[in-house]
């Protein structure tokens, strides 16, 4: 089986969102973000996940697409527990229907 490497998932979830407005996620509200800062993130990144959110209210009222995006660089163990810094963070990318 091949795995698909940071910048293919990156790149078929960005494909799976053409069109939709796509917002970085941040503590309390969402800033707009283009395809090209996403994919220049994703160089950088050391490990990617596309997590299906279809069971949430705003996937399931149709506001947002049921598949959210992190990029990663760090321990994935610790980033979700501690701030981020320069050498370990999480990013939480979505796509909503405009």
């Amino acid at each position: 089986m091949t795995v698909a490497t940071c910048i293919e998932t990156v790149q078929q979830w960005l494909n799976q969102t053409n069109g939709l407005k796509l917002v970085q996620a941040t503590n309390n509200e969402g800033k707009p973000i283009t395809s090209d800062e996403i994919l220049a993130l994703a160089e950088r990144c050391e490990w990617v996940e596309a997590d299906d959110i279809s069971d949430t209210p705003y996937a399931k009222d149709g506001y947002l697409y049921h598949i959210t995006l992190e990029l990663g660089w760090g321990n994935p163990d610790e980033v979700y527990t501690q701030p981020n810094a320069d050498n370990s963070r999480v990013l939480f990318f979505n796509a909503y229907y405009q």
